[in-house]
């Protein structure tokens, strides 16, 4: 099972400057369908596309993504 603590969000939220306190404050984030803190969809792209890489044997180049976001992760 794949997770993200909300320890490797805050610390993308300092390296992206993206301080949404939905993703990082339970009592703020409750009002929102969800009710728990979400992941920042990059950070999510890139922890997705860093696990794939690093799996490939071969150099891999990637010059384009299209990413749609149809749900929500929840910080651990």
């Amino acid at each position: 099972m794949f997770s993200i603590t909300k320890n490797v969000s805050k610390k993308f939220s300092l390296l992206s400057g993206d301080n949404n306190k939905i993703h990082f404050d339970k009592s703020f984030s409750k009002f929102f369908f969800f009710k728990a803190p979400i992941v920042h969809g990059v950070n999510l792209c890139i922890l997705a596309l860093n696990s794939y890489l690093s799996k490939k044997k071969n150099n891999l180049f990637i010059d384009n993504q299209k990413i749609n976001f149809r749900n929500f992760f929840l910080n651990e």
